[in-house]
């Protein structure tokens, strides 16, 4: 499955990759726990998962494409404050 990033696609109906917490951790570098995941998609720090599946124990994932841009604002954010 190829996976696209860009909205114009996105938009004309294509699929987008979903990312698990394991993926996160592993594929991406993202080092924070569930719980503090929780706090940052509450205050609005980082993409919002969506809900895979019904009743209150559903599992969670985020769209790859959210993480890829949330990723490329912090290195953004990063670079403004002169960090190497």
């Amino acid at each position: 499955m190829e996976t696209t990033t860009n909205t114009t696609t996105r938009n004309q109906g294509a699929s987008r990759r979903v990312v698990s917490l394991g993926e996160l951790h592993e594929r991406f570098g993202v080092p924070y726990t569930r719980q503090h995941l929780h706090r940052r998609m509450r205050d609005g720090t980082f993409p919002k998962a969506v809900k895979l599946g019904a009743g209150k124990f559903a599992r969670r994932a985020w769209f790859e494409d959210d993480i890829l841009e949330w990723l490329d604002r912090q290195a953004a954010e990063r670079e403004e404050v002169g960090h190497d």
